[in-house]
């Protein structure tokens, strides 16, 4: 059975941001609209604390964040599954920012911007738990402006492949 993702965007956000839009105010996340989602992960000195989370305790908040992200990714990658298949709905980047941004992947994935379900899938090892994004709290300043503009030239990277394609707005979650 096919997945399908239907959300409504509200008038507020400005039609200058959507781009390659249908006319309406709604679209599908598909093979045929894809999306891109970006997580900006702060690995800075400050994720060295102790966290709870969800009733668990973590000695270090970056270990949490990890937690989360990696857990979402597989989450989206369920998404993708049709009929034993790995279909392209969207694409993903890990920016992690502490003096500076840098991509957050590990293993395989180093230093790579936008990567799709199927190399995900890939560099998972069969009967292992998922892990792309290993946790960090090493950088010693806090550069989230410097992340969001790694962002920025991602995203207009990722847009000017879609060319005259619909696509789902594209997602930014910072955490």
């Amino acid at each position: 059975v096919a997945s399908k993702v239907e959300i409504h965007v509200p008038d507020f956000i400005p039609l200058k941001y959507m781009r390659n839009m249908p006319e309406k105010y709604t679209a599908s996340i598909s093979s045929n609209h894809t999306t891109a989602v970006i997580f900006i992960i702060d690995q800075s000195e400050s994720m060295s604390q102790a966290t709870e989370l969800n009733g668990v305790r973590y000695d270090y908040m970056s270990d949490a964040v990890a937690s989360i992200v990696n857990r979402q990714i597989e989450t989206m990658l369920h998404s993708c599954v049709e009929d034993g298949a790995v279909a392209r709905k969207f694409d993903i980047a890990v920016i992690g920012y502490g003096e500076y941004p840098y991509s957050a992947w590990n293993g395989k994935l180093s230093g790579k911007g936008f990567v799709s379900p199927g190399l995900l899938m890939a560099c998972g090892k069969p009967g292992e738990k998922y892990r792309w994004v290993d946790p960090n709290d090493s950088g010693k300043d806090s550069r989230g402006d410097l992340a969001f503009e790694q962002a920025r030239i991602l995203l207009e990277e990722w847009m000017s492949h879609q060319k005259n394609r619909y696509y789902y707005p594209p997602t930014v979650i910072h955490i």
